[in-house]
């Protein structure tokens, strides 16, 4: 019965391993890796690389993420790389209002690029991404604009099939492609905004061609070296703080706890052995003992302020011990008890006397402690006489 109760452990660890394996932490950690335009991701796609980059060349570069989208006043910069999720009406009123104070707005759609009512950005700039899927993508992009000279540059990568199309006149064309323009600018108040239909670029991959860096800095020749540049994180759904249970499961670390408490849980439960009937503790099944009685009824007397009827009953009680031996039931009189318990020599005339005087410091006591000591008295006396108690 025991081999086959830890076969089946075995086989059970075994089938939860499986299942951590298919889908635990490792079957989305490449999504996160390849998270276009996040600098939380490290893969080709990512935008870790650029972050690192600028942070080396001198600015102050951070994430904007978990918080109500609000652009602080003391940005600079705004990279907004490939937004997966929707920037709705008031989050691109709450962007421009940065940019026409003066912002720079970096914003590069995704490839292929998202539904145009998605990003209310683009409509509020009046500008669409077309995308063919038959075509060919274009390595490079090439400058149209002797407007790229910081520093100089002849052409860039973009490998993409996308163009921007935008329904207003006062924008400059900078990168351009047989297909269209790639790279765009427009003022906006005291603020510019460039638009890219390209991905690339900016990624992990794209940072290492020749003309990337390059374009880079052209985009940011408007903020000083030691800008404040934000990397839109927000709309990559770093939105909601991270909690316990989303770190757990989402983390490798968190997954083998998980797996390593279930282990533990199911051992516990193969092996263990059930509890027998609860044993009671000693002193539940011990009786009370005499001397607990005693000091009982004697606190009941106490308050009850018995202490004549106690004299009374230790009284009785010596006439009782002394007059046993001798087979005569003693009187109430206490001379007459005395006279009875010489008459069969239970006591000389010494014993007699002090008998009588005993007998009567009971019928005197007026308290507790002179109580206590005829008690002791009249033993002692019982005890000399030598008689059974």
């Amino acid at each position: 019965m025991k081999r086959w109760r830890d076969l089946l452990l075995i086989v059970v660890l075994f089938g939860i391993l499986i299942v951590f394996t298919i889908y635990g932490p490792g079957s989305n950690q490449v999504d996160q890796q390849d998270q276009a335009g996040s600098t939380h991701s490290a893969g080709d796609l990512g935008a870790l690389g650029l972050q690192r980059w600028l942070q080396a060349l001198g600015y102050n570069a951070s994430n904007l993420e978990y918080t109500e989208w609000s652009i602080p006043d003391s940005a600079h910069v705004l990279f907004t790389i490939a937004p997966e999720e929707q920037i709705t009406e008031e989050q691109a009123e709450e962007t421009l209002r940065w940019v026409r104070n003066g912002g720079t707005l970096i914003l590069v759609v995704p490839d292929p690029p998202l539904f145009s009512n998605q990003n209310k950005l683009l409509e509020q700039l009046q500008a669409t991404v077309i995308n063919d899927d038959d075509l060919e993508p274009v390595e490079r992009a090439d400058v149209v604009q002797p407007l790229l000279t910081d520093p100089p540059l002849l052409s860039a990568p973009v490998n993409t099939q996308s163009v921007l199309e935008l329904n207003r006149d006062d924008y400059v064309p900078l990168l351009s492609t047989d297909l269209g323009p790639s790279v765009v600018g427009l003022q906006e108040g005291r603020g510019y905004v460039y638009l890219a239909a390209s991905v690339f670029p900016f990624s992990n991959q794209g940072l290492r061609e020749t003309g990337s860096a390059a374009l880079i800095l052209n985009l940011l020749a408007r903020a000083p070296r030691d800008a404040t540049v934000l990397f839109n994180e927000y709309h990559h759904g770093y939105n909601t703080p991270p909690t316990l249970r989303r770190a757990v499961l989402q983390q490798w670390w968190g997954w083998s706890a998980v797996y390593a408490a279930l282990v533990v849980v199911l051992y516990i439960l193969l092996t263990g052995r059930r509890f027998g009937h609860p044993v009671p503790l000693r002193v539940d099944v011990a009786r009370r003992s005499s001397a607990e009685y005693i000091q009982s009824l004697a606190m009941l007397f106490r308050r009850a302020r018995k202490q004549s009827y106690m004299l009374e009953h230790y009284r009785n009680q010596l006439k009782r011990r002394l007059a046993r031996p001798y087979g005569f039931v003693p009187p109430a009189d206490d001379a007459a008890f005395v006279k009875e318990l010489q008459r069969y020599r239970g006591a000389d005339d010494e014993q007699a006397e002090r008998l009588r005087a005993l007998l009567e410091q009971f019928a005197r006591a007026t308290n507790d402690e002179q109580l206590v000591r005829l008690v002791r008295a009249a033993d002692a006396f019982a005890d000399a006489k030598g008689r059974i108690r």
